[in-house]
């Protein structure tokens, strides 16, 4: 019920926030809108109109849908309610009250807040007010993705990862890699976060774990790629724009000048780091990882992602922010200042006079804060308490039974 509740709530803030506060705040006689809430509206459209698999073509966009293909596919009755109703609202024709937001603003909020609620909802042991007060403080974390930036893809591919971690506890890895599997199909950068996860499976279930994981999205995406050229350079080809976001330090050595960055290269050695994670948890505890371990591992493994993307923008802490609320949540560590240091540091993504210098120390230092009990057991040379010791198998040596000689005494 709070889920859900909370879940309404972020469907009213989007219009209360979008449509009268923020344009009275800027006094603006228009709706202040941003543009990434049209990202996922052309693909939705297409697979309303029965034209599924050329969502990334070129007539949908620049460079088409630039995510997997499972939002669009979740917004496409949303889509086909506006377009029934002959509701007004593009990326490219912009209008001053697009009422197509009114459906997709609320619809892209819901369908984000939902699934990261209800599972914060399901990985504490707590009823009545302590269910609202871990839920609540979840909300106000999450919400800068699917509410301020209108990045629901984001909040719906860690709810799958942490509902992955979880039901690894119950030994139903068919379950974890489905749950892998999905997240992967709302975001690529699922892949990372999901190796540690592949690695823990026991050897014996870990190839149909890795069948459901990666191999069902590999034929998920396979006719889209059959039925555009444009498929693989939309989901691996789009440009960071260094214009838009806080700008990385070293951004500049790196890409020059110029306005577009191909972050391709830096990806792949996000994947060797999270490669690192997995194998440093495996070391640490053996071939059975708990489920907190495995968060750990989870969050680990988003918080390093913030130093290989060329630019941060609010939303890309969320991720790794609440999975350190929920692991803290169910260790029995506080929390509460946590959540709200996260908000704060969302917030502080957003455009300031800071010198970048200052900005990355405080920022750093917020997140050392929010994230360091979190990745504590992974950096941490000691062995994980919560792990049972794998016994060590002993041998006894049998003994012969003597017969005593006669007349012996016994």
């Amino acid at each position: 019920m709070p889920a859900l509740i909370l879940t309404l709530a972020a469907g009213g803030l989007v219009l209360l926030t979008r449509v009268v506060i923020v344009p009275w705040i800027e006094s603006v006689n228009a709706w202040v809108i941003p543009q990434d809430v049209w990202t996922p509206l052309p693909a939705a459209r297409s697979i309303a109109n029965g034209d599924v698999f050329h969502m990334y073509g070129a007539l949908v966009g620049r460079t088409g849908y630039p995510y997997t293909p499972a939002l669009p596919i979740l917004l496409a009755p949303f889509s086909a309610i506006g377009d029934h109703f002959h509701l007004l609202g593009d990326y490219f024709f912009t209008h001053r009250h697009p009422m197509m937001f009114l459906v997709l603003g609320p619809a892209e909020a819901a369908v984000g807040m939902f699934p990261i609620l209800f599972v914060a909802g399901r990985s504490v042991n707590k009823r009545g007010k302590q269910m609202w007060c871990v839920q609540g403080l979840v909300f106000i974390v999450a919400a800068w993705a699917p509410v301020a930036w209108f990045h629901p893809e984001d909040t719906i591919a860690c709810a799958l990862l942490i509902a992955a971690c979880l039901c690894s506890e119950r030994d139903d890895w068919r379950i974890v890699g489905a749950l892998l599997g999905g997240a992967l199909l709302f975001k690529q950068w699922a892949l990372w976060p999901a190796i540690p996860v592949l690695l823990a499976a026991p050897r014996g279930k870990r190839s149909f774990t890795a069948f459901y994981a990666l191999a069902l999205p590999t034929l998920v995406l396979v006719p889209f790629l059959l039925a555009s050229s444009g498929t693989w350079s939309s989901l691996i080809g789009t440009r960071a724009s260094l214009d838009l976001g806080q700008q990385q330090l070293w951004a500049t050595v790196a890409f020059g000048h110029r306005q577009l960055a191909n972050p391709t290269l830096l990806r792949i050695i996000w994947g060797v780091a999270a490669v690192f994670v997995a194998r440093r948890v495996g070391r640490r505890v053996g071939r059975r990882p708990t489920p907190d371990m495995l968060l750990a591992a989870v969050g680990t493994v988003m918080l390093l992602r913030l130093l290989f993307e060329p630019v941060l923008f609010g939303y890309y802490l969320v991720p790794a922010a609440v999975i350190a609320i929920i692991w803290c949540a169910r260790n029995g560590k506080p929390f509460a200042l946590r959540a709200l240091t996260a908000t704060m540091l969302c917030a502080f993504c957003l455009p300031h006079t800071l010198p970048q210098p200052v900005f990355f120390a405080m920022l750093a230092v917020g997140l050392a804060y929010v994230c360091g009990p979190m990745i504590e057991p992974i950096v941490s040379r000691s062995v994980d308490p919560s792990f049972p010791p794998t016994p060590t198998p002993t041998t006894t040596t049998p003994t012969t039974a003597t017969t005593p000689a006669p007349g012996a005494s016994v």
